[in-house]
């Protein structure tokens, strides 16, 4: 076991996606430790769909998107998600950070603020289904505009996020979240779902774009 995954599973740690190499990330996810946990994993994934739809921008800057006006588009929207996919890491390592409080708290001997660290528990997951719900449609806006030799990234972008913002929502549950926050990030989540549907329904004459996907109902509908 490196010295990385030593220190990541060491309660007094501090996390450092940034630093870890995703070998030592997946390793260490794999194994039996607190953090990282499902919330870094999410957060992971969104950034890897950031990166995606970054990539799939930068490719649609050609001659004649330029020309067309698309290379603007993709410009911005490519600047956006290349930020947010080094931010993301920052955001599994909040989760890790955020889970490790909430576990002190299950402590005979605590004496924190127990409230605190279970609002920033569910403030952290919540964020990120919020701003995968916002990459999501930036890329649903840039998606007509793109390269269509790169498109398969582009979708690969949307569909990642889409799983990302999910896999968040699972940890809100467990952090018992207001009904007001659950209906709203169903909401989000019912948007992410649609442009994933609408993007699958082009190549797939049998499904309806304007359908949610399926597997997006099933998570709603867990309680």
């Amino acid at each position: 076991m490196n010295k990385v995954i030593d220190r990541r599973r060491s309660l007094d740690a501090q996390p450092d996606a940034r630093r870890t190499t995703l070998f030592d990330y997946v390793t260490d996810l794999a194994g039996k430790t607190p953090t990282p946990g499902g919330g870094g994993a999410a957060a992971i994934a969104a950034g890897l769909g950031c990166a995606a739809g970054a990539m799939a921008c930068a490719y649609s800057q050609r001659k004649k998107d330029q020309a067309s006006g698309a290379a603007v588009v993709a410009a911005q929207t490519g600047a956006t998600l290349s930020n947010a996919a080094a931010r993301e890491l920052d955001a599994a390592d909040a989760d890790a950070k955020a889970y490790l409080a909430l576990q002190a708290t299950w402590k005979k001997d605590f004496h924190g603020n127990k409230s605190e660290a279970q609002a920033k528990a569910l403030a952290v997951p919540q964020s990120l289904v919020e701003r995968c719900a916002r990459h999501v449609a930036a890329l649903d806006v840039f998606y007509p505009k793109c390269n269509p030799n790169i498109l398969s990234d582009a979708k690969v972008g949307i569909h990642l996020l889409a799983g990302a913002a999910r896999a968040a929502f699972a940890t809100v549950l467990v952090n018992d979240p207001p009904a007001n926050v659950r209906r709203d990030l169903e909401t989000k989540l019912r948007a992410i779902a649609a442009v994933e549907a609408r993007i699958w329904g082009e190549r797939n004459s049998g499904a309806s774009a304007g359908a949610p996907a399926r597997g997006f109902e099933i998570i709603l509908d867990a309680r």
